[in-house]
């Protein structure tokens, strides 16, 4: 990791009292205020994601248009190529999810599958979603993707998303699983408010926090941490939005007592250790706060 351009670029959002505050320490502050966001949003979670997680992409194809073309040829050319649908040149295509109207509410599914992320756009019809059986591995999916035998993905809610099965829909919902808060308050260290507060800011600004759950009734397994807006800063932290944080300075984020204690732990710390969960490996990304 560049902690350099880390620095730069999370100076760079910042006023000019800011990022002076903040010239020495930048690179380790990014990752410390993380602990602090994650552990302040713990106690009210709502298992969503936020929108504006894809790039939006504007603009149109491009469009040739042609003049001075013989009507005769024209109709020739109509013609010839009226017979092509029907030759399936590109053979014929299987059954998939067709576009039909989406009912404004549809029950509950009833399969063992779990919502475990989304991420939404403007469009319903463009986003996308991780979705993976009660024992099981965890897949993304686009709108439109087979997520198993008859069962497609229709739609992508920013707390839902909408299956097609068997020409009806159904609803997928995040797990209505409690976790709980951690109160910052029991903590009696000074923490220089007036940066933390600041820094945390402008951290929240730019990332979000969703928990993973392991399966039913399994728990929780760690985080995700998600871009918002500024995603070039995203991507200097070295995270990705398919990894899963598990542990902190080596204390499991599932596990309620030891990660309060490695939060209050951190607020004078030099260095943090985060444990990622990375495509079934787990890998370590240390930082420094010097």
């Amino acid at each position: 990791m560049d902690i350099n351009s880390t620095k730069h670029a999370l100076l760079g959002s910042m006023s000019p009292q800011i990022r002076a505050d903040l010239a020495a320490k930048s690179p380790g502050i990014v990752l410390l205020i993380f602990v602090i966001v994650l552990a302040s949003q713990l106690a009210d979670v709502s298992w969503k994601l936020l929108d504006a997680f894809l790039v939006d992409q504007t603009g149109a194809p491009g469009v040739m248009v042609q003049t001075g073309i013989n009507k005769k040829t024209t109709k020739n050319i109509d013609r010839n190529y009226a017979s092509l649908p029907s030759m399936h040149l590109f053979g014929i295509a299987d059954s998939e999810l067709t576009v039909t109207a989406t009912p404004v509410s549809a029950p509950d599914t009833r399969l063992n599958l779990i919502l475990f992320g989304v991420f939404s756009d403007q469009s319903v019809s463009s986003g996308t979603a991780i979705i993976g059986p009660g024992s099981g591995k965890q897949k993304q999916y686009r709108v439109g993707d087979k997520i198993t035998t008859g069962v497609w993905l229709a739609e992508v809610r920013k707390d839902y998303v909408l299956l097609k099965r068997g020409g009806n829909f159904e609803t997928l919902r995040f797990p209505k699983q409690k976790i709980a808060g951690f109160n910052l308050k029991r903590y009696n260290r000074p923490v220089r408010p007036s940066r933390l507060s600041r820094t945390k800011q402008s951290f929240i600004d730019n990332v979000r926090i969703i928990p993973v759950f392991s399966g039913h009734g399994k728990g929780l397994k760690g985080y995700r941490i998600l871009p918002r807006k500024n995603r070039a800063l995203y991507n200097r932290l070295g995270i990705m939005p398919t990894d899963i944080v598990t542990a902190i300075n080596g204390i499991s984020l599932s596990n309620e007592r030891e990660a309060m204690k490695v939060i209050g732990e951190l607020v004078n710390s030099d260095s943090v250790k985060v444990t990622v969960e990375r495509g079934g490996q787990t890998i370590s990304l240390n930082l420094k706060l010097e």
